[in-house]
């Protein structure tokens, strides 16, 4: 073979081989498509910026929805951020209140009472507590710290607070006791069941706990007798009850008004209801307060039932 026929088969070969190397490596003059398969692979500037977002494209800023393609989304009025993750927005706020869940609004309830069941997070708005769910169990914070329980028991200021704008006589012979009717709300959580109008002496209790209980009456007494009225209880219409009872005593109408009540903490079951009242203490049989005897001075008396936990 002649030396110029080696020349140009040896070009042939390393032109060959060029062309080989070529495919393994991407020029600084590249202009087709790639897209990295392994760890190691290296990604061009088209391909990094299609799929790492530009300039925060992927961040939905608005207080309604995202428009569907987001993976973040900040709510500026309410100061929640949330992410998307496994098709779901996990979301956080300033307060702990949450923008519902994204576009879907399925995997957060926002109720003040329940979650329907589906949901995986539930911001209960009035009394300002988040809850996730977590191994079938609900573990909530609130705006003041406090600890939920299983969500459906999460605390904030949860608390009925009870008032009466209609009169009652509570007078009568030694051991009379009056069961004290109520019909105004201050407030009432859904915590509490009561009606102003039927049963309105009573109050439900819709879930298992330790309950702060206040009453606070004023009595004005009218008759001329010398007598002591004594805070009681009671639960589900059982026995009278004396735990933390205030007693106060008035000689007749020339003496001033009475003020009994009674302050107690008690461990109570869903479903069980209070009432309070009061009970004419006179021993000796003498001293009564007349039929007419007593009547309560409206704009000075409350309930105050409060949640504890």
């Amino acid at each position: 073979m002649s030396l110029i026929s080696r020349i140009n088969s040896l070009a042939t070969r390393i032109g060959t081989e060029f062309k080989s190397i070529r495919t393994e490596f991407i020029s600084k003059t590249n202009t087709t498509s790639y897209t990295p398969t392994t760890d190691y692979h290296p990604a061009t500037k088209k391909y990094v910026d299609d799929n790492a977002g530009s300039g925060g494209a992927s961040v939905a800023i608005d207080d309604t929805t995202p428009a569907g393609s987001e993976t973040m989304w900040y709510q500026p009025t309410k100061g929640v951020f949330s992410l998307l993750i496994d098709s779901q927005w996990v979301s956080v706020g300033r307060n702990g209140a949450d923008g519902a869940d994204g576009a879907d609004g399925t995997s957060v309830a926002i109720d003040d009472t329940a979650p329907t069941g589906s949901e995986t997070m539930w911001y209960q708005p009035t009394k300002g507590v988040f809850s996730l769910l977590v191994d079938s169990q609900w573990v909530s914070v609130s705006r003041n710290g406090a600890d939920g329980a299983d969500g459906t028991n999460a605390l904030g200021f949860i608390a009925a607070i009870l008032t009466k704008s209609v009169d009652q006589n509570v007078g009568g012979a030694n051991g009379t006791e009056t069961w004290w009717t109520w019909n105004g709300e201050t407030r009432k959580d859904n915590e509490f069941i009561h009606d102003n109008s039927t049963n309105s002496e009573r109050v439900a209790i819709a879930t298992t706990g330790w309950y702060n209980i206040m009453f606070n009456g004023s009595v004005q007494q009218t008759g001329t007798g010398r007598s002591t009225l004594q805070g009681i209880i009671r639960i589900n219409s059982g026995s009278t009850l004396r735990t933390g009872t205030v007693r106060d005593y008035s000689r007749g109408s020339a003496y001033g008004n009475l003020s009994p009540g009674l302050s107690c903490t008690m461990q109570l079951t869903s479903g069980d209801y209070i009432e309070v009242g009061t009970r004419v203490e006179d021993s000796d049989g003498v001293y009564t307060l007349s039929t007419n005897g007593a009547e309560i001075n409206s704009e000075e008396n409350q309930l105050i039932i409060t949640r504890l936990e």
